[in-house]
This record gives C-alpha cells, structure tokens and sequence, in this order.
C-alpha cells in the first residue's frame, strides 16, 4: 500500500509545485504549516501528521483525504473494481455523502476535494475497458459533486498568450519557475501560487503596477461578477484595466479636444470613429466589436450613481466624420444627455481669450478603491496611458478647471448645441 510520503510526493509532482509553494497556499488559508515539515512528510521522516494538517494538505492538494494516507479507494471493491478512477472517485463521494446523510462516520476522513485531471491512483482493468475512453475529464467529475466550489484557473490561456507574445518556449519558461509546472497552468488544469504567478508576469515583461495586481485579481476569482470579464481574454490588459477603473469611477471628468467623448457617443458615430481610424482598411470585425463594447460601457453607467462632467471642444463638433446624418445625430444626442442630472456637459468655443491646453484629450477618474488622487487616462496611438503621480494629476486637475471656467456654462449647452447644429444645416442647404 502507498504512503503517506508517497501520495503528498504523488500529488505535489501532479500540481507542479514544491514544497515552500504548498506551505504558501496552506499558510494562506489559515492554517499554519512550514515547508520544512512538508519536506519531512514527503521523505517519510514524519508519519503522523495533525488532523488540521492532513485536511489542509488535501485541501491544497485537491485530493480526499483517505487517499492522501494511503487508504484503498471506499468504492474499490467489487463491482467496482472494472471502473476508470474518476467514476471510482466519483461514487466514493456520493458515499461519503450517503453515509453523512444517514449520520454515519465517514470513511477514512472527509472528502473535502476530489483529484484533478492526472489521478495519480489506477487500478487495473480488464483488458477490455483499456482502449475505451472515459466520457468525463476527472476535473467535470470533481465540478458536478461539489457545486462548482473547486477554484478555477481563469488565466491559464492569457498566460499562454503572454508567453507566445514575449517569444518563450515552455522549456525556457520552466527554467524559471521549475521543470514541468507549467504546462499544467497554460492548460488550466493547475492553478498558479501568486508567488508563481507574478514571476511569470515578470518573465513575460509585464511590469506595469495596475495590469499585474488586475491579473492577480483575476486569478484568485475576484472579478468574475465584472461585466467586463468575457473581455480580460481578448482585449489588452490596459483596456481591462481601464473598463475596470471606470466601472468603480465615482466621477469622470474628460476633455476631447478632436472629437465627442466616447461615453457620450451614438453607435453610429462611433463606428465612423472607428472607420476613420482604420482608413483605408474596413476592420469590420473590430469596428463591431468596439461599438458593441462601447454600448455595453454606456448601458453600465446608466445603471449606477456615477457623476460625468466633459468639456468638448466646439471644432470636434463641426467634423462631420463623413456623413451629416451621423453628425446630427450626435448633438441631437448631446442636447438630450444635458437633461440627465448625472451628466454635466460644456463647450469650448473657438473664441479667444479661451484655455486650450498644451497636448490633446484627457480624462479625470475618480476610484474609490484607488488611494491618493484622480488617476488621469491619455488617449494615445496604440495604447492609451495611465498616470497615477499625485504631482502630475494635479497638473491636469487644475488644467481642466480652466477650461471649465473659459467654456459655456452647463445651463448654456443645449442653446450652444442647437446653434452648432443649425449653422450645419445651413452650411447643408446652401
């Protein structure tokens, strides 16, 4: 019969991690335990472990705790002998629940976790059952018995993008973080320690403050309620970060100097928008994927208590993007935003004695989950920029109470947009 030694080495060599790996997650779930003591288990220098210990190794580990000491399988016997081991591991649950039920003890220990995809543990089968195929992967037996509890890697594919982007092989990417764990981790089989995790990041060349604790946010399972999230696969890490910023903003405060701010926008402007920015190309796939996002973000903003105050430079409304009709149809848009309380909308005419600062368009966010001041987001060519320096927010801080004072009052807007919009129809007419 296997050991204890040999089932915790088993198990650790399955998951890819080491010891101090396991004393971390251990030590993190509130259960204190030393690697020095994992190691002494492993190498059958310590045979009898606490009871708290042995539940909080299977725990990590993600197997019952009758199989972690060593015990034969509850549903081994016969008939059962001829099954695979994750319908095996599958029943020995059931039992377990079964006996609970009817106030029976447990066999063996509770099984608080069921094993992952490479059950380590095989019975021989008849020669028969070799060749066929099980219909389950271990990891869909363990989700159905336990109500969808187990903890997921949500980032194992963007971690593999990342690799791919940073030109590594797996081989090289292991001398890093160890021999065999990461193939585990790309395939989502194996969840990565934090530890683990931002070593990756850092191989990978992400450095940025924001994207890494988003992605270690992510790992752990705490923006899975995000309305955002079906995108943290597909989209930059900065546009994750800033969808995630602005769904937490108290108040936006953006000035567009070169055309409408994107949360005020009609879908129709934003697709020429986005038409323009890719001329002469047509990238109709990600026109619709941004003007789709874009509606999404709009409907988020209009469903929650959140303040948003822009100054738009009287100029960006005269461009008309290529087509009138898309033109009127903003401001009219704009004149019907100037109604709803949440939303503070002004003008910057193009008259002089009127701010216009240095540089282009930029946009305030106050985040409550953000400690010191407003982090401010600069439109850019390929990636728009965070600053999070309290010196320079205020910078922009000040410079947009300045243009605040130097465009029309809110209350004046919808007169100034209904000019703007007649001088187009009588530049249309005539």
């Amino acid at each position: 019969m296997d050991t204890l030694a040999d089932r915790l080495t088993a198990a650790m060599r399955r998951m890819g991690i080491n010891d101090r790996d396991l004393a971390d997650l251990i030590n993190s779930s509130g259960v204190s335990i030393s690697h020095a003591y994992i190691v002494q288990l492993r190498k059958g220098q310590r045979t009898n472990p606490t009871l708290e210990h042995l539940r909080a190794l299977a725990v990590a580990l993600a197997v019952p705790v009758w199989w972690l000491i060593g015990e034969d399988d509850p549903a081994g016997d016969l008939p059962f002998t001829a099954l695979s081991s994750p319908s095996r591991i599958a029943l020995a649950h059931v039992l377990e629940l079964a006996r609970r039920a009817d106030r029976l003890p447990p066999l063996g220990g509770p099984a608080e976790r069921l094993p992952g995809p490479a059950e380590v543990v095989e019975r021989p089968r008849p020669r028969v059952q070799e060749v066929a195929t099980h219909p389950y992967q271990a990891h869909e037996v363990r989700q159905a018995f336990t109500g969808g509890r187990m903890p997921a890697n949500r980032v194992g594919g963007r971690l593999q993008a990342l690799r791919k982007v940073a030109g590594l092989s797996v081989s090289e990417v292991e001398l890093v973080i160890g021999e065999g764990r990461l193939s585990g981790v790309e395939a989502g089989t194996v969840v990565p320690p934090e530890p683990v995790l931002r070593t990756l990041l850092s191989t990978y060349g992400l450095t940025d403050y924001h994207q890494v604790e988003l992605f270690i946010a992510a790992a752990r399972g705490d923006l899975d309620g995000r309305w955002w999230w079906g995108y943290f696969q597909t989209m930059p890490l900065w546009v994750v970060v800033l969808l995630d910023m602005e769904d937490q903003a108290e108040l936006i405060r953006t000035w567009f100097s070169d055309g409408v701010p994107p949360l005020l926008q009609t879908s129709d402007y934003t697709r020429a928008q986005r038409q323009a920015a890719h001329f002469p190309d047509t990238a109709a796939q990600q026109v619709r994927l941004v003007v789709d996002l874009m509606l999404k973000r709009q409907a988020r903003l209009r469903d929650r208590e959140m303040k948003l105050w822009a100054v738009v430079q009287e100029s960006a409304l005269l461009d008309d993007m290529g087509d009138v009709e898309v033109q009127l149809g903003q401001i009219d848009h704009l004149i019907d935003l100037c109604k709803r309380p949440h939303v503070s909308l002004q003008v910057s005419q193009g008259r002089r004695k009127h701010y216009r600062p240095r540089g282009g368009s930029f946009s305030l966010m106050r985040v409550p989950q953000h400690e010191g001041p407003d982090v401010v987001w600069l439109p850019a060519l390929t990636e728009d920029l965070l600053i999070d320096d309290a010196t320079r927010t205020m910078e922009y801080s000040m410079a947009y109470a300045r243009l605040c004072t130097s465009a029309c009052r809110p209350q004046e807007t919808p007169e100034v947009l209904t000019g703007i919009r007649n001088r187009i129809v009588r530049d249309l007419r005539s």
